[in-house]
C-alpha cells in the first residue's frame, strides 16, 4: 500500500509542479531556440558549401554560430554537390556524412599523402654524416648519423677494431 501512496503523492506533485508552466514556456526557459535562417541565408550556405567551404567559414561569412550550419546542412543535405578530387581530379558525389569528402577513392588518398609526406620539406632536416662528411636531408624525427649503411658499417669496424687493440 506504501509503493501506491507514493506513487500517488509522485502524480499529485507532478501536476502541482506542472501546473500554470505551457510547454512553450518550459522551451523557452530550459532550452535555447534555434537562430532561424532566411531563404536568403539558406540559399547562400548552399552556394557556399557548393564551393567546398567548411561550416565555420560559412558561419564566420553568415555571421551565425558553426552549429547552426551543420544543423541545417545535415538535416537539408546537397544531394547533387560535385566535388574534385585533390589527387587525381576526377569529379565525385561524396555520400552523406558529417565530413567533407575530398578523394574520389581510398587509394587516391593515400598516393596524396605519400606524394605530401616525400614533398613536404617542412618534416625533413638537414644533417652532415660523422663517417664521409656528406650533407643529407633526413627526416627530422629520425636522429641520423650516418648517409648510408655503408658508413655506418664502415664507423663501427674501425670503432671494433680500435677497442680490440686495446686488450
Amino acid at each position: 500500500m506504501s509503493g501506491a501512496n507514493s506513487i500517488q503523492d509522485a502524480s499529485i506533485k507532478l501536476e502541482v509542479f506542472s501546473f500554470g508552466f505551457t510547454k512553450s514556456f518550459f522551451f523557452s526557459v530550459f532550452r535555447k531556440e534555434p537562430s532561424m535562417l532566411t531563404t536568403q541565408e539558406k540559399l547562400k550556405i548552399y552556394d557556399l558549401r557548393d564551393k567546398q567551404m567548411s561550416f565555420a567559414e560559412i558561419g564566420t561569412i553568415l555571421n551565425k554560430p558553426k552549429s547552426t550550419i551543420s544543423t541545417f546542412l545535415l538535416r537539408n543535405p546537397i544531394n547533387n554537390i560535385r566535388i574534385n578530387c585533390l589527387n587525381c581530379g576526377e569529379g565525385f558525389v561524396p555520400l552523406s556524412g558529417n565530413r567533407i569528402k575530398r578523394f574520389c577513392c581510398k587509394k587516391c588518398r593515400q598516393a596524396y599523402k605519400n606524394a605530401r609526406r616525400k614533398t613536404d620539406l617542412s618534416l625533413k632536416k638537414v644533417f652532415v654524416c660523422e663517417e664521409c662528411g656528406v650533407v643529407f636531408i633526413a627526416s627530422k624525427y629520425k636522429k641520423r648519423r650516418f648517409c648510408s649503411r655503408e658508413c655506418f658499417q664502415s664507423f663501427e669496424s674501425r670503432r671494433w677494431n680500435k677497442a680490440n687493440e686495446r686488450l
